[in-house]
């Protein structure tokens, strides 16, 4: 016997219903609207935390609500008319809508017509729970500061405040 048993415990182990517990128990769906086509190890992130739908246009006349009953994810194409036309005429605040774009598409104005709460350029990587994997898909990222970017917004608004006068 050591010293070091007679210690007393400085951290408590965790009960898996306490990590249970901490998780949110949001169970919104998650609607990605894509500019671009997933890949395949993307996909497969997605199937491990739950069922993914690919939304067609066969299921133009079935609601939402319907379709994901069963489902966790819902894949969108921003560039098909039909699945423009169903977030047109969906209610889309019961889901998470979430804008997985390439690289070029980030100044483009269809985020914010869909009222994306996140835009992405790449899913998050596997995590150990599917609540932290769904909480980095909507948490948006923090970007570092940009002298650059910063002296060119100023510039714009001088110019755009010139070209009003």
């Amino acid at each position: 016997m050591s010293l070091l048993d007679n210690l007393p415990p400085v951290i408590a182990k965790a009960k898996p219903s306490d990590v249970a517990a901490l998780a949110p128990a949001d169970d919104k769906k998650f609607l990605l609207v894509c500019s671009r086509a997933l890949k395949p190890s993307e996909m497969d992130v997605l199937t491990s935390y739950g069922k993914v739908l690919v939304y067609r246009d066969s299921f133009q006349n079935i609601p939402l609500d319907k379709l994901l009953a069963d489902s966790t994810y819902c894949v969108l194409d921003i560039h098909q008319k039909s699945h423009r036309v169903l977030l047109g005429k969906e209610d889309l605040s019961p889901y998470h809508v979430v804008a997985v774009i390439n690289s070029y598409d980030c100044e483009d104005d269809w985020m914010e017509d869909v009222g994306a709460e996140n835009i992405v350029k790449g899913l998050p990587d596997h995590q150990a729970f599917a609540a932290d994997f769904n909480r980095l898909l909507i948490t948006k990222k923090v970007r570092k500061a940009s002298c650059v970017k910063s002296v060119y917004r100023i510039l714009l608004k001088v110019l755009r405040g010139w070209a009003a006068e």
